[in-house]
């Protein structure tokens, strides 16, 4: 397992605007986003119903997805052993 940190909690487990954590972004963050209520976190109906809106919103202004490790490379400057 690799361990990832996180520095922008899109508190999505609320019922508010799904669209509310993208005033606080910002260049080099990793969103946490929750799956279901298996942890207390409540139902997940929300959730995956505000992510196509989300995605939308992301992709027009410009920021991009990327996996883990390139995150990792790019904002921490990951480089490997030789």
């Amino acid at each position: 397992m690799t361990s990832v940190l996180w520095n922008i909690d899109s508190q999505d487990w609320r019922e508010e605007d799904p669209l509310a954590i993208c005033k606080n972004l910002q260049e080099k963050n990793l969103i946490v986003m929750h799956d279901g209520d298996r942890y207390g976190s409540g139902a997940r109906d929300q959730i995956v119903a505000s992510l196509p809106k989300l995605i939308k919103y992301l992709i027009k202004n410009d920021y991009q997805f990327v996996t883990v490790p390139e995150f990792h490379r790019v904002a921490y400057k990951v480089e490997g052993w030789s």
